[in-house]
């Protein structure tokens, strides 16, 4: 599986550990690695990544567009140095 800092694993690490006091973060995101890792290698002994097949191409097409637009609406306060609030990143924009 590949984690690069704009695919959706990526995303959800960084919502997951936000809530987290900036003292813990490092520990919080290395014990979330570490639980990812270990599904991961238990999904790859059961074979399931058979499965991934029954997905739709259109549905990976709009889940990885759905990830991209939530990254550009998450970066334009920080772009045009505002104040955002809001529950979601769209929302803040």
């Amino acid at each position: 599986m590949v984690i690069t800092t704009t695919s959706a694993s990526a995303l959800a690490a960084g919502s997951a550990v936000a809530a987290v006091p900036e003292a813990d973060r490092s520990r919080a995101l290395f014990l979330l690695t570490l639980i990812a890792g270990i599904l991961m290698i238990a999904a790859g002994v059961a074979r399931l990544g058979r499965y991934t097949r029954f997905v739709p191409h259109s549905v990976m097409v709009g889940f990885l567009s759905g990830i991209g637009a939530n990254i550009i609406f998450g970066q334009i306060p920080d772009l045009f140095g505002a104040q955002a609030t809001g529950q979601f990143a769209l929302a803040k924009t």
